[in-house]
C-alpha cells in the first residue's frame, strides 16, 4: 500500500473531551488504546458498549482487532480527574499500564487510595481485559510515571519523577530537593519491587528538578532512560560522568542501566537555553533514538565525548532535534528540523520510535515551515 492509503479508520467520542494518550500493538497485531474522556464514549458496535464518565476525566482502556473491530473496552475513575495513562504489552499479550489519579480508583482488584495531590498506579491486565494486579505509588506531594516498558525476563519497568518520598516496596526513597527522577523494575507476576533507583541533585548544588520522560529496553534487558534536569543531577556510580551540571535552563540527560539497575554510561545534551526531551526508543541492538526540542546553541554529546553542535536562529526559536546513540552511548548522528520563526508554543514532538528495519519514525506538530530533507 502507498503511504496515503489507509487500511481502516474509526472515530470515537461525543461533544465532550476525548483524549487518546497511549497505544500499543500485541503479537497478534491487536491494538490496545488508553486515554481519558468526559461525557460518554463508545468504542463498540452498539449502545451496550457505551462508557460514561463519572464526573470529570475518567480513564478508558480499549482493545481492537487488527481490522479495527471492537474486542473490549473499560472505564475507570471516580468524581475527580484521572489523566495521562501509558501502556505496554508483553510477548503474551498481557497489558501493563499506569496513570495519574487522585483520591480513589478501582481497577478491578482492591480499591487504590492516593496519599497526595497526584499519585500513579501500575497495573497488569490479561489479554481479555481482566485485572491481574495493581499497585499505587506516591506520597503527600506528587509522583508521575511517564514511561513504561516490559522487559525480556517478563517484568515491567516504569520511569518518571517524584517529589518528597516514594516507596516501591523495599524502602522509602527521599528526594534530594525538588523533583527527582526514578526508574523502578516490578515483578511481572505480582507487581512486587525487583529494584528501584532515584536520581536527584548533587548535595553541593541548589535544589532543582530532574524528571525521567522516556525509556526503552533492548533485547538483553538493558534500559535507556532520557529526561530533563536543571542545575545538577547525580547519576550515581558507573561509566562516564558521575555528576551532570546544567549549562543553563533545562538540559537533557540520557543514561543506560543493565537488568540489575547498574549504570553503564551517561551523557548530556547541553546549552545555555532550554533542551527538552520528548521521547526515546531503543532498537534490538541497543541503539537509542532521542527526540525533543531545543533553542539557541546546543551540544549533542555521546558517552564517547564525540559531539555535534546545532544552533537555532534565536533563543525564542525552538527546533526539533533527533539524535541517535550507539549501544555504548557513542554519538552516531544528530539532526535538526525547523525554520527561522519563533515556534516556542507551536512546535510539539509527541513520539519517536524505531521500526523493525532500524529506521526512525517521529510524529508531532509544528507552526510555520519545516523541512525534513
Amino acid at each position: 500500500l502507498a503511504c496515503s492509503e489507509p487500511i481502516w479508520a474509526n472515530s470515537y467520542g461525543d461533544a465532550s473531551t476525548d483524549w487518546p494518550n497511549s497505544v500499543a500493538v500485541d503479537f497478534q497485531s491487536n491494538i490496545v488504546l488508553a486515554g481519558f474522556f468526559q461525557g460518554a464514549i463508545n468504542f463498540g458496535p452498539d449502545a451496550a458498549t457505551t462508557l460514561v464518565a463519572a464526573k470529570e476525566d475518567d480513564f478508558f482502556l480499549a482493545k481492537f482487532a487488527p481490522n479495527g473491530d471492537h474486542i473490549w473496552s473499560k472505564r475507570f475513575g471516580d468524581d475527580t480527574n484521572e489523566l495521562f495513562p501509558i501502556l505496554a504489552v508483553d510477548a503474551s499479550g498481557n497489558i501493563y499500564w499506569s496513570g495519574l489519579y487522585k483520591n480513589l480508583i478501582n481497577l478491578g482488584g482492591a480499591p487504590l487510595t492516593s496519599t497526595g495531590n497526584a499519585d500513579f498506579f501500575v497495573a497488569k491486565f490479561a489479554p481479555d481485559g481482566s485485572h491481574l494486579w495493581s499497585r499505587t505509588f506516591g506520597d503527600n506531594s506528587s509522583a508521575w510515571a511517564k514511561a513504561i516498558h516490559t522487559s525480556p525476563e517478563g517484568h515491567v519497568v516504569v520511569a518518571g519523577y517524584f517529589d518528597v518520598t516514594i516507596d516501591f516496596g523495599s524502602g522509602s526513597h527521599t528526594s534530594a530537593g525538588g523533583k527527582d527522577a526514578f526508574v523502578a523494575k516490578l515483578n511481572g507476576v505480582d507487581g512486587s519491587e525487583v529494584w528501584s533507583k532515584t536520581y536527584g541533585d548533587d548535595a553541593t548544588q541548589p535544589p532543582a528538578d530532574q524528571e525521567a520522560v522516556g525509556m526503552g529496553i533492548d533485547n538483553s534487558g538493558n534500559i535507556i532512560v532520557a529526561g530533563n534536569f536543571s542545575t545538577s543531577m547525580d547519576v550515581g556510580p558507573g561509566g562516564g560522568y558521575p555528576l551532570l551540571t546544567s549549562d543553563g535552563g533545562t538540559d537533557v540527560f540520557v543514561f543506560k542501566v543493565d537488568q540489575g539497575g547498574n549504570r553503564a554510561w551517561v551523557t548530556q545534551f547541553r546549552g545555555v537555553d532550554d533542551e527538552v526531551v520528548s521521547s526515546v526508543d531503543v532498537d534490538a541492538a541497543g541503539s537509542s533514538a532521542i527526540v525533543g526540542t531545543f533553542a539557541g546553541t546546543t551540544t549533542f554529546e555521546g558517552a564517547d565525548f564525540i559531539a555535534t553542535t546545532k544552533t537555532t536562529t534565536g533563543s525564542t526559536d525552538d527546533d526539533i532535534f533527533l539524535v541517535k546513540l550507539g549501544p555504548t552511548g557513542s554519538h552516531s548522528w544528530s539532526k535538526q528540523f525547523g525554520d527561522s520563526a519563533s515556534q516556542a508554543v507551536q512546535l510539539v514532538i509527541y513520539n519517536g520510535a524505531f521500526d523493525p528495519s532500524g529506521d526512525v519514525v517521529i510524529a508531532g506538530g509544528f507552526g510555520g515551515t519545516i523541512d525534513f530533507g
